[in-house]
């Protein structure tokens, strides 16, 4: 760590900001839930189609947020920077710690890969979903239909 006695902006160089990367307990995030979601999308009531449909919908959703996150997947944190100390006339000594943002890049491709992979399925179990739909008959044409009298 080091110290700076005089720290004012024209040396504090390292002042800096987070780079275009997605945390990663945010991509975990993502990928849990689209997990979670294709599984949803399986247990459901065999009768709700329209349902598994939409759940099977927001799991493409999650995988594509989770295919995009791989691609920059990082640890972000922070560490101290400098440190500057300031005494008062009242003998107070004053410690200013100043941190700066820290990423570790962690990306690769066998991530990306995998999230791919992921998005292939999730895109399979929804086109699934809308054939079962699809195959079902029509119930209004199927209902009897009531009322007294004879049937001809």
């Amino acid at each position: 760590m080091p110290y700076i006695p005089v720290l004012n902006a024209s040396n504090a160089s390292f002042v800096l900001k987070y780079g275009n990367f997605v945390d990663f307990n945010l991509w975990l995030l993502c990928f849990a839930v689209m997990i979670i979601l294709i599984i949803a999308s399986r247990l459901l009531s065999p009768k709700d189609d329209v349902g598994k449909v939409l759940i099977s919908i927001l799991a493409i959703i999650f995988a594509l947020a989770a295919v995009y996150g791989s691609l920059g997947v990082a640890n972000l944190g922070y560490t101290q920077g400098a440190s500057l100390e300031n005494q008062s006339e009242l003998n107070i000594t004053t410690t200013y710690n100043y941190i700066y943002p820290v990423q570790q890049s962690i990306n690769s491709v066998w991530l990306t890969s995998l999230c791919i992979i992921m998005l292939i399925f999730s895109i399979l179990n929804a086109v699934d979903h809308v054939l079962i739909m699809f195959e079902r008959p029509n119930v209004d044409n199927m209902k009897k239909k009531g009322g007294r009298g004879i049937r001809i």
